[in-house]
């Protein structure tokens, strides 16, 4: 199946299995899941799960994450393509929201304790208290 944006893991892993010259039915069966679940994947209507990309990289080597990955870009890429969002306005600036996401994740790496500032102090009904 041709593909613009971001394609189904499936695809990508039916043609690995291909390349590796496997039949389908002996994946399955050495992996532990149903032909079913399988087929679904490589039809392109089942998901990589985190399950069975730890089956993947313990029978063949490759990395969960890359499964993971493939399926996370094909899921953010039909999202993106989806008019469900697209009423949602930008809440900040992305300048802001770039340089706050940095500042959060540098505190997270090093293992410090998250820390409200003054300002953002919300009571129980959501407001901004000093």
């Amino acid at each position: 199946m041709q593909h613009s944006g971001s394609p189904h893991p499936g695809a990508t892993l039916g043609r690995f299995i291909e390349y590796m010259l496997l039949k389908k039915n002996d994946v399955a069966t050495h992996l532990g899941i149903s032909r079913g679940t399988l087929f679904r994947v490589i039809g392109e209507e089942g998901r990589i799960t985190p399950d069975l990309a730890m089956r993947l990289e313990r029978a063949f080597h490759i990395d969960a994450g890359f499964w993971l990955k493939k399926q996370a870009d094909f899921d953010v890429y039909q999202a993106r393509m989806s008019s469900e969002f697209k009423e949602v306005a930008p809440m900040k600036m992305a300048e802001d929201a770039r340089d706050a996401l940095a500042m959060a994740e540098r505190d997270v790496v090093m293992g410090r304790v998250a820390l409200r500032h003054p300002m953002m102090i919300e009571n129980e009904r959501g407001q901004a208290v000093a």
